[in-house]
């Protein structure tokens, strides 16, 4: 990640004022429709959205790092988690029914359906690599090379279905240490 600081050409301790001139100038120049390079203008408006923000300066300027970036998979795992349970909440009553084991059973269902598609896939590339090993030409082989390419695009979705894996499988060991407790009903008054 580019410094922000330098990213807009200021010291780190230029005020709030400073910081937005800064971002406006640079801006201005960094717009792809005012010719900028290609790629620069989204390092200037991240650099402005950490600096212009109080709490993202200040956990930059502490760790060197903007809270904004979501790059360790526990932590991304934990805000889709929060997500799911979230939704759960919002199902289900919680005095009737075990928010935890329900966060559970659909992030189980998800694994699933990730396990099952991984198999479609394995199967395809079982299926077009028999295509590729029989298809023979002496020209071009154009339609090999599709093949080739189909094969490598599923080979891509299996790794992808793999990280979709492990991040819900992290998910569920996140939930390892919660249990659900329903409320105790206190007996029915006489009055």
């Amino acid at each position: 990640m580019t410094d922000p600081y330098e990213a807009l050409g200021v010291g780190r301790d230029a005020t709030p004022e400073e910081i937005k001139r800064a971002y406006r100038r640079k801006a201005k120049a960094t717009h792809p429709d005012k010719g900028g390079a290609e790629g620069a203008f989204p390092v200037v408006q991240r650099a402005y959205a950490i600096l212009a923000s109080p709490s993202r300066k200040s956990r930059y300027d502490r760790t060197g790092q903007d809270p904004g970036d979501v790059d360790d998979p526990k932590l991304r795992a934990l805000g889709e988690l929060a997500q799911v349970f979230l939704s759960v909440v919002e199902s289900y009553d919680p005095d009737r029914f075990d928010l935890v084991a329900g966060v559970r059973d659909q992030l189980h269902q998800t694994a699933l359906k990730i396990e099952s598609e991984i198999r479609r896939i394995r199967q395809k590339i079982r299926r077009y690599q028999r295509a590729r090993r029989n298809l023979r030409t002496t020209k071009a082989d154009y339609l090999g090379n599709m093949l080739d390419a189909q094969i490598a695009k599923f080979e891509e979705a299996i790794i992808l279905g793999g990280e979709e894996m492990e991040k819900v499988q992290l998910m569920i060991s996140l939930t390892e240490d919660y249990q659900w407790e329903f409320p105790e009903h206190e007996p029915a008054s006489g009055i």
